[in-house]
C-alpha cells in the first residue's frame, strides 16, 4: 500500500502543479525526496522482515549489520547530494546490494531447511522473486541513467524495461498473496 500511495503521490506532483510538494520555486514538479524517502523506508523494511524471517543467528547478525550500513550510507549521500532534488545513488545502491544478500541468504536457509529455495505457498518467497528481478534489472537502468548513456528512442526501450520490471515484481506480489497458504500467515 505505500508503495502505491507512494506512486500516487510521485505522479500528482509530476503532472499537477497545484500539488507542488517543495515549497522552492526552484524544485518545482521535483518528486525526488518523496522517492529518496520511499527507497530508504523499502530498504529498512525488507531488511526487518528478513530479519524476522530468518532464525539463524549469524544471518540475522548480517542483517543487523547490513541495516546499519543502509542507514550509513543514507546519512553519507545527505552531504554528498541534495536528497530533495536528486537521486539519493549511495543509498540506494547500498540498500539494494544488501537486500540482494538477504534474498539470497533467505533463499540458502529455505533449502537447508525445507529441502527447496521456493516454496510455492510462502508469500515471503514469492515478494523475494519479485523484489531480486526487480533490483536485477533496475540496478543497470540507474547506471544507464546516471552516465546519460540512453537517450531519445533508447530512452523509451529502457521506460517500457522499467515499466516491465515493475509489473513482474507487482505480479510476484500478487501471486504471492494469492497463493499464500493460511498455516504461514498465523
Amino acid at each position: 500500500m505505500y508503495t502505491l500511495l507512494t506512486e500516487l503521490l510521485g505522479y500528482i506532483i509530476k503532472w499537477n502543479e497545484e500539488y507542488d510538494f517543495v515549497l522552492s520555486d526552484v524544485l518545482e514538479y521535483n518528486n525526488w525526496v518523496i522517492y529518496n524517502i520511499y527507497d530508504i523506508i523499502f530498504f529498512l523494511y525488507f531488511l526487518y522482515v528478513y530479519w524476522l524471517s530468518i532464525n539463524s543467528k549469524s544471518i540475522r547478525n548480517f542483517i543487523r549489520i547490513a541495516g546499519i550500513v543502509v542507514i550509513i550510507a543514507s546519512l553519507i549521500n545527505l552531504f554528498t547530494s541534495d536528497f530533495r532534488i536528486r537521486f539519493q545513488m549511495i543509498t540506494y545502491f547500498t540498500g539494494a546490494f544488501m537486500l540482494i544478500i538477504c534474498i539470497v541468504l533467505y533463499f540458502r536457509h529455505l533449502r537447508s531447511k525445507n529441502g527447496s529455495w521456493f516454496i510455492q505457498t510462502n508469500l515471503l518467497s514469492w515478494l523475494s522473486i519479485g523484489i531480486l528481478i526487480f533490483l536485477a534489472g533496475y540496478i543497470p537502468i540507474i547506471v544507464l541513467g546516471h552516465f546519460n548513456i540512453v537517450s531519445g528512442e533508447d530512452y523509451q526501450i529502457i521506460r517500457r524495461i522499467h515499466l516491465m520490471l515493475i509489473l513482474i515484481m507487482n505480479g510476484c506480489f500478487i501471486v504471492g498473496f494469492i497463493r499464500v497458504s493460511r498455516k504461514s500467515i498465523n
